[in-house]
């Protein structure tokens, strides 16, 4: 089947432009982005007046960034588990050998 089909429309409001989204997400899942993504315009929005696509844009980029840091986060995460975890089983047949001898 389309993956594209088994979408759901989500309907969504940021910066007084309503969007509607294809997703698989939940619709509070999707609103709670929307707010994160109009706030995160806010912050990157120097003037009063109303944003523009350069601010909205600094915010995608801010947006971006962070997830690029948190994955890089995860990853290094991952890499000293698997580092644990060699280790450990390193100490465990080590155990197991001067239990058996």
């Amino acid at each position: 089947m389309n993956a594209e089909k088994d979408k759901k429309s989500a309907r969504v409001s940021i910066m007084g432009l309503e969007l509607r989204v294809k997703t698989d997400s939940d619709s509070d899942y999707v609103a709670e982005i929307a707010k994160l993504v109009e706030r995160r315009v806010r912050e990157a929005s120097t003037e009063p007046a109303p944003p523009t696509v350069g601010v909205a844009l600094l915010a995608a980029m801010n947006i971006a960034d962070e997830l690029r840091k948190t994955r890089g986060e995860s990853e290094a995460a991952e890499v000293a588990e698997a580092a644990r975890n060699r280790r450990i089983q390193g100490l465990l047949k080590r155990v197991e050998e001067a239990l058996d001898a």
